[in-house]
């Protein structure tokens, strides 16, 4: 039965946090403070010190929106060291026992290990809040799952009191009594025989789940013990099962003390289901672009790129393409839609990939071309192929959100990867390139979504790609009639006479003419003044960069 307390447990906790808040851990006496323990002493039946470390930790919890608490958060809460902190674990036990704590993080919860992390119950937070008795506080019957197990397999690699048998005979336990578990009988049927090196995947597992990347270094040291330089060789070397079943992948590998790991996108597929896109991290030098952050802009293109500009748009309609898809799978045909724009630069080719998502509602999965390239041997054909994996996995994703369309794989810029191939006996940059080509070929024959790359260079595109683009839309600079429209939606004042002159006299793509319209709104700012006519043709004549002048060499 619960009943209402005579004093104000939440103002008597408030008092003991505050006296202890950068005490340095001295308790001085102050006759409120130490009445306000007698009386939580009582309250909670436990000794004064635990009753401390409680408020203390009751304190850090509405500080923090009800973060967990490490003995390092009540070191920088108390302002002392951490050991004198630890030398009470007796006290953090009691706490453990009564079940107004819970450690986390620890293999067994009602013990102080190397690692901490305690939450606090909310039976006890609600009696706190509602001035009430403590209720009897359960244990929880929750089965653990193959994740606990696995969060408490990598708590006890990171204990050094924990013996390497101990960490072995417990990752046996949790196989045999996960056998049927779909990751578990995954992982048994890719490595069979070692044993140790599935500790080392489920401890790459812990590191991700907890959002940190695994020290190569300090694992094998952890897992294989002392001496076990060449066992961090092969790791460098990628020779062992859990790079070859494509388990784990470097994220640094710039020396043997820094080369960080962790699982790859198929592992975290093996070990989270359908929930692996909410722990996404994405590739270096990719991007998500959503369509509600595109700004609305009108594009205006030649009669020639209007007919395939309308078609492109129509195509990429949700119902469409589904319905393009399904008669395309029908007849055996490839079903991914490949998009391939060319020609000058500033013609609108980027500008028309983000309207077209845009008006499609479908998020951009953007690629920056620089960054899929290493400058390691065998990296950027990793790098490449973990791009179209990345994409995959993001395209089942949307497709799960409510009113989920399939996102766009925009390649801009894409004369680096798109160019001839070159002959592999030249250099180990031309066997690089060809690799990566060939992977983005075999991609795009199983392209199960969109893709679109820009190119200013089509003159160098292989012509094994060019098979593979469905559409091959050509950009030219705009002719007199599309510019007349480009000039009248940036400058509404210009007359229709110099609307015509500007026009016909200018030989200038719609990017140019925006960087004229942006020095222009730079001088109405500057000068508060409207350009002059004369103003705006040397703003015109300055765009373009000669050709002409004296030729530079031999």
């Amino acid at each position: 039965m619960t009943k209402k307390i005579r004093f104000n447990v939440l103002s008597a906790v408030t008092t003991v946090a505050s006296t202890l808040e950068n005490s340095k851990f001295k308790l001085k006496n102050n006759k409120e403070f130490d009445k306000a323990v007698e009386r939580l002493d009582r309250y909670f039946g436990t000794k004064s010190i635990a009753t401390c470390f409680l408020c203390s930790m009751i304190s850090y919890y509405f500080d923090n929106q009800g973060e967990p608490c490490s003995f390092n958060d009540l070191s920088r809460f108390f302002d002392c060291p951490v050991m004198p902190i630890i030398n009470c674990k007796e006290d953090f036990e009691e706490l453990l026992e009564k079940r107004y704590i819970k450690n986390i993080m620890g293999p067994d919860s009602r013990k102080v290990s190397i690692k901490n992390e305690f939450e606090l119950s909310e039976p006890l937070l609600n009696a706190i809040l509602q001035n009430e008795n403590v209720p009897e506080i359960v244990a929880e019957e929750k089965e653990p799952t193959v994740i606990d197990m696995i969060r408490k397999l990598g708590s006890m690699v990171a204990d050094r009191d924990v013996e390497a048998f101990q960490q072995i005979w417990e990752a046996k336990k949790m196989e045999k009594k996960f056998a049927d578990d779909s990751f578990i009988k995954s992982v048994l049927e890719l490595i069979p025989d070692d044993i140790e090196l599935r500790l080392f995947l489920y401890n790459c597992c812990d590191d991700f789940l907890r959002d940190c990347e695994t020290l190569l270094n300090r694992a094998v040291h952890y897992i294989y013990g002392e001496g076990s330089f060449d066992t961090v060789k092969s790791f460098l070397r990628e020779d062992n099962d859990l790079f070859t079943k494509n388990l784990i992948e470097f994220t640094n590998k710039d020396s043997v003390l820094d080369a960080t790991l962790e699982i790859t996108s198929y592992a975290k597929e093996l070990l989270l289901g359908d929930d692996a896109h909410l722990f996404k991290k994405m590739e270096k030098g990719t991007c998500i672009i959503n369509p509600e952050t595109i700004t609305a802009k009108a594009l205006f293109y030649n009669k020639e790129n209007e007919a395939d500009m309308n078609r492109l748009s129509a195509s990429l309609k949700d119902d469409t393409l589904r319905s393009i898809q399904k008669r395309l799978e029908a007849k055996g045909l490839p079903h991914g839609i490949a998009v391939l724009m060319y020609g000058a630069p500033g013609t609108g080719k980027t500008e028309s990939v983000y309207q077209i998502a845009r008006a499609t509602g479908r998020k951009v999965f953007h690629v920056d071309i620089s960054n899929s390239k290493s400058c390691w041997f065998g990296e950027s054909e990793k790098k490449i192929k973990k791009i179209f994996t990345d994409y995959r996995q993001f395209c089942r994703a949307c497709l799960k959100e409510k009113g989920g369309r399939a996102p766009i794989l925009f390649f801009n810029e894409a004369d680096g990867i798109l160019s001839r191939r070159q002959d592999s006996l030249l250099s180990p940059s031309a066997q690089t390139e060809n690799a990566m080509q060939n992977i983005i070929l075999e991609e795009m024959e199983k392209l199960d979504g969109i893709m679109i790359a820009t190119t200013n260079l089509v003159g160098n595109l292989d012509g094994a790609f060019e098979r593979r683009f469905l559409f091959k839309i050509k950009f030219e600079n705009p002719s007199v009639e599309t510019k007349k429209k480009i000039w009248k939606s940036k400058l509404d004042w210009l007359k229709d006479d110099d609307l015509d002159t500007f026009a016909r006299k200018y030989d200038l793509s719609g990017g140019q003419i925006d960087n004229i319209v942006r020095k222009v709104t730079m001088d109405e700012v500057i000068t508060g003044n409207r350009p002059r006519l004369d103003e705006l043709h040397t703003l015109c004549q300055g765009e373009k960069l000669a050709k002409e002048g004296r030729r530079i060499g031999f």
